[in-house]
């Protein structure tokens, strides 16, 4: 066992291991004992998650019953009506020749489009629902990531990396097995050059 790799672990990551009652990180229940060659990729794996549960965040609705049905209405009731006005004011409807756009609108009648006022109500329309009424704080970010992770035990066992942790998700899971991954290749090269 590294006990000196696991200290630069502690101290390059300390949110992945517990800490005692005085708040002084100490080195997970059994330790970290692996080869050498599989350091760098330790790491790496240690600071993905690090990464991943500080900076991934996912959108949910708020709980806010209020604020609920505030977007209740303006979906349900206030939208249907948004995209009928829009369609009633399509400025395209009034240049669109009797067999269809063919290609690119010319750019003459472009112009006369983007000045109209059909346009501007259209333009006018659109901050009004998706800004002026639109019911803030509906969808409220989250750490994509809930559950803390904290390192239980990292050994090698059979040539292969076991990483157990409590704590993190799927994706954490996914990183720990590409992690478990690499090792075995690095081993695998590691025994044929010996040969």
């Amino acid at each position: 066992m590294n006990y000196n790799f696991e200290r630069r672990l502690m101290k390059k990551y300390p949110s992945l291991f517990r800490t005692d009652e005085d708040g002084n990180t100490v080195p997970s229940d059994c330790g970290i004992g692996v080869p050498e060659q599989w350091e760098e990729i330790i790491d790496s794996l240690c600071g993905s998650i690090v990464e991943y549960i500080s900076t991934e965040t996912k959108s949910v609705k708020t709980k806010n019953p209020f604020v609920l049905f505030k977007y209740f209405l303006h979906r349900r009731i206030w939208c249907p009506i948004h995209y009928i006005l829009m369609d009633i004011a399509n400025p395209y409807h009034s240049y669109r020749p009797k067999e269809g756009w063919k290609g690119f609108i010319p750019p003459d009648i472009q112009k006369k489009i983007n000045q109209s006022k059909r346009t501007k109500i259209q333009s006018f329309l659109q901050r009004f629902t998706f800004v002026t009424i639109y019911p803030n704080g509906a969808w409220i970010t989250v750490p994509a990531c809930c559950d803390p992770v904290k390192i239980d035990h990292v050994k090698s066992k059979f040539g292969s990396l076991r990483f157990y942790i409590d704590g993190g998700d799927d994706a954490v899971h996914g990183m720990i097995r590409f992690a478990e991954y690499l090792c075995e290749q690095a081993n695998k090269k590691n025994n044929k050059t010996l040969n």
